[in-house]
Parts: structure tokens; sequence; C-alpha cells
């Protein structure tokens, strides 16, 4: 068993490495739903709150709870909960190194109106990963499925088989109104083919951002993202329709990405 990974990961970069931890803000909230119109059964989402701990010579650290859902069909689903501890350290003035981990489940639910054709499997999981950050670059490297649990559900048998994924992204300012951002995340999965995303966005003023990102074949997305920098409610929300543009398979084409993020 593999989670899926919707395409505006952006938004929610829990999803990229336990040790993420926000730059800026004390706390914060953010999700994704992942659907494709007119198909309510097939969906997925993620949602995450945080808290940052602001510590001495620059230090920070993090403590998120997520969770995660993907419906496949009307009878199948996939949640999964974790609670996440992070920890960043300075190790000069441009350069931050970070550590996380998460402890939780991950669960198959078979939920058929039949009396044989329902099931739960319940296993526990971990992840933890490693980030850094120097200037306006960013890499981390995470490993997921670290207990590699195994569950039966009906007749089905589940594992949790640990996978990897590698993260880069660079911010590049063009003049103090444009900056271009391209990334790449690299999903090492194995005893099936590995999955590589690569995008590059293009941000007006911190307040607008556009962008296209390619899923190894999926095709290519469109993103834009509108930032309301109010006060109060200080959010972003993302708009991401993933096309059928050089996809060689037909799962999630013309789908929808619905993202808000929240740090304040």
């Amino acid at each position: 068993m593999y989670p899926d990974i919707y395409s505006s990961y952006a938004i929610n970069k829990v999803v990229l490495t336990p040790s993420y931890i926000p730059t800026v803000g004390k706390y914060g909230m953010s999700g994704v739903y992942k659907f494709k119109p007119g198909e309510s059964n097939i969906a997925l989402y993620d949602m995450s709150a945080v808290l940052v701990s602001n510590l001495e010579n620059s230090n920070k650290q993090v403590f998120r709870i997520s969770f995660y859902n993907e419906k496949e069909g009307p009878y199948i689903t996939s949640p999964r909960g974790y609670g996440n501890y992070a920890y960043q350290v300075a190790i000069s003035q441009n350069t931050m190194l970070s550590a996380g981990v998460a402890l939780g489940f991950v669960s198959k639910q078979f939920s058929a109106p039949s009396a044989t054709g329902i099931g739960n499997a319940f296993m526990p999981d971990a992840n933890a990963g490693l980030s850094l950050q120097w200037k306006q670059f960013h890499s981390s490297i995470a490993m997921y499925q670290l207990f590699q649990s195994e569950g039966k559900a009906i007749d089905a048998k589940l594992k949790l088989n640990s996978y990897y994924q590698f993260y880069v992204n660079q911010v590049v300012v063009l003049n103090e109104l444009w900056q271009l951002k391209p990334q790449v995340l690299l999903r090492v999965l194995p005893q099936v083919t590995n999955q590589w995303l690569g995008g590059i966005s293009l941000g007006y003023k911190k307040q607008l951002e556009v962008a296209s990102i390619y899923t190894q074949r999926r095709g290519v997305a469109f993103q834009a993202i509108v930032k309301i920098d109010n006060t109060y409610l200080p959010i972003s929300i993302s708009v991401l329709y993933n096309s059928g543009l050089l996809s060689q398979t037909p799962v999630w084409l013309n789908s929808m990405e619905i993202g808000v993020d929240y740090i304040n």
C-alpha cells in the first residue's frame, strides 16, 4: 500500500516530509481536497494543524497533527492519522537543518453492502525526514511507512512497504515584483514504478502565483494560488486542474484540487 499524492503538494508540505517547518508564523492549518467532477466516490483529502514554537538562536520546533484519506470507489477508503514533531537548528545565519518524525496509523476499510464485504485492517505506522534550507534553496529526504506493518481485511493481505521521497525547491528572485520557483519531487516506491513530479511557478508580489506541474505518466496540471494578506485571516487559496495532456494512464484525469493554507 502506497498513498497517492496530489499535484498541489506545495500547499501542505507535510506530505513531502515530516521535517517540514513553516518559515513564518506560529500556528496554522492547511488542507487539500482532490476529486473528479461528477464522481463523488473517487476523492482524496489531507488536513493538518500545526503549532510552531520559536526557540533561542533562531531554532524552532513544531507540533502537528495530520489526517489523510483516499476514497477508491463507493466501498473502499484508506484513512491515515499522525502526530508529528519536528525540530529546526540554525547552522548559520542563512542555513537551517530540521528533522522530524511522525507516528500514527493506516487503515484500509471495506464496506460493501453484503455481509462478506465488510472488513477493516488497522496498522501502526511511522515516518521520518530531514530538511535543509540554505537561503532560497530547500531540499528534503523522507522515509515513509517505517514499520512495514501488515494487516488483513476480508481476504486481502495488506503491507505498508517502506518508500522514500526526495524534494528540491529553489526560489529565484527576478526583481522586486516577480519570482520563479522550480521544484522536483521523486518518490521511490519499491516493487512498483517510481514516480516523479516536476513543476515551475511564476509569482507576482507574493500575492499571485501560477504554476504548471507534470506528474510522470499522469499528465500536466495547471495551478493558480491567490494569497489574501489579511491581518486577521492570512490565507492562500489554490485551485488546480489535472489535465490529460501528456498522460499515459486514465487515473485522476480531468480532476480538480482545491487547497487552503492558513498560517499566522
